[in-house]
């Protein structure tokens, strides 16, 4: 019965106790630590910070929306304000923000012109409309027209805060297409040249 018993529970696990050869034995297996973490740029996993502007000829709610901007927890690295089309044209090309939020109604200039001359120069931003409840269909209209999105006044935070997540989202899955597209490009490129 010993000898059954001592085939039945070897050594290093008799008792319910594994043995310190064992656990020596255990540790001398090969390790499979998890894999390094890709650093590709095609699987950049944090978001990008964004350059957002405020374009309003009213000063409250130009500062209002840069402070509910600036404390959102959103990743921006600057929130840029311009009380009209013209100034917000000049900060566009200087400094290239992604997102523009804007008002519909604004002297010199429009806001559905100002998406308009977006559009045709600056196609990758996205434009958010600001509008009274009064403009509803002129904004309605202006979502056709390439406007990202519209919203009412007064402007619920929340809301604000959910359009410019999701604005984000496609400008960084449009982002990730170009890069693979550039990664392809150069891909077949090299193959081509090596055929030569």
């Amino acid at each position: 019965l010993g000898d059954v018993y001592k085939r039945q529970h070897p050594p290093d696990v008799r008792h319910g106790i594994r043995s310190h050869a064992a656990k020596s034995a255990r540790r001398r297996l090969p390790r499979h630590d998890p894999p390094a973490e890709d650093h590709h740029p095609l699987n950049r996993k944090e978001p990008a910070a964004m350059k957002i502007l405020v374009v309003d000829d009213e000063h409250i709610l130009r500062t209002r929306l840069k402070s509910v901007l600036e404390q959102s927890g959103l990743p921006l690295s600057a929130v840029f304000t311009a009380e009209n089309a013209l100034n917000a044209i000049e900060c566009i090309e200087k400094e290239q923000p992604q997102i523009v939020i804007t008002d519909i109604r604004m002297p010199i200039m429009s806001g559905l012109e100002l998406a308009t001359h977006i559009h045709t120069h600056y196609p990758q931003i996205k434009v958010i409309l600001v509008t009274g409840y009064s403009d509803f269909e002129y904004a309605r209209t202006a979502i056709q027209n390439n406007v990202f999105e519209y919203l009412l006044k007064p402007i619920d935070s929340e809301n604000l805060i959910a359009v410019i997540l999701r604005a984000q989202k496609e400008i960084e899955s449009a982002e990730k297409n170009e890069r693979l597209f550039k990664v392809f490009k150069e891909h077949f490129s090299d193959n081509l040249q090596s055929a030569r």
